[in-house]
């Protein structure tokens, strides 16, 4: 839930100014640790329906333009997050932008106005997101990490999930 998100999120012993005091994992209960799983989660293959863009500090490191992964520049960071908060810690991202915090911005690949409809998010808010387990209708886990952008629903690819998993400090969550 997100509650539990909320609260893993604020009781995370690392903080760095990177990752806006958010340890990947570390905290967050795993829907399969129940279950006594010792393997991390497959992250699926899906046909990317999504551009993603990263901004903050390591952004370029972490960019993958092949994989419609790119950096963000500041003066564009700072339009799409303009009035916006983080969909976990209810931080305003404006002021992520300004303190050169990773940011994930997300936006659909059809159409010229693609911008206008574009999500943000703190990077290891969005990682933590994406680590978590898919269950089925009866709440169970069923071995793969989500795959949707939380506001939009539209899929990323596996290679855009690796990659905000690298970038929001979740390296190694999945496989």
């Amino acid at each position: 839930s997100f509650d539990d998100l909320r609260s893993a999120v604020h009781a995370c012993p690392v903080a760095t100014a990177s990752t806006s005091g958010i340890n990947a994992l570390s905290r967050l209960p795993s829907a399969s640790s129940t279950f006594g799983a010792a393997t991390p989660p497959v992250v699926p293959d899906s046909v990317s329906e999504l551009q993603v863009f990263f901004f903050g500090e390591g952004a370029a490191k972490y960019a993958a333009p092949a994989t419609r992964v790119k950096a963000l520049d500041a003066h564009r960071a700072s339009m799409v997050c303009k009035d916006k908060n983080d969909f976990i810690l209810f931080e305003p991202l404006e002021d992520a932008v300004r303190a050169n915090k990773r940011v994930v911005v997300t936006a659909p690949l059809e159409g010229t106005q693609a911008m206008r409809s574009a999500q943000a998010y703190y990077a290891t808010s969005l990682a933590q997101w994406l680590c978590e387990e898919k269950v089925d209708g009866a709440g169970r886990p069923y071995g793969q990490t989500r795959d949707e952008e939380p506001t939009l629903r539209k899929k990323f690819s596996r290679a855009q999930i690796l990659a905000i998993l690298r970038f929001g400090g979740c390296d190694g969550a999945a496989r």
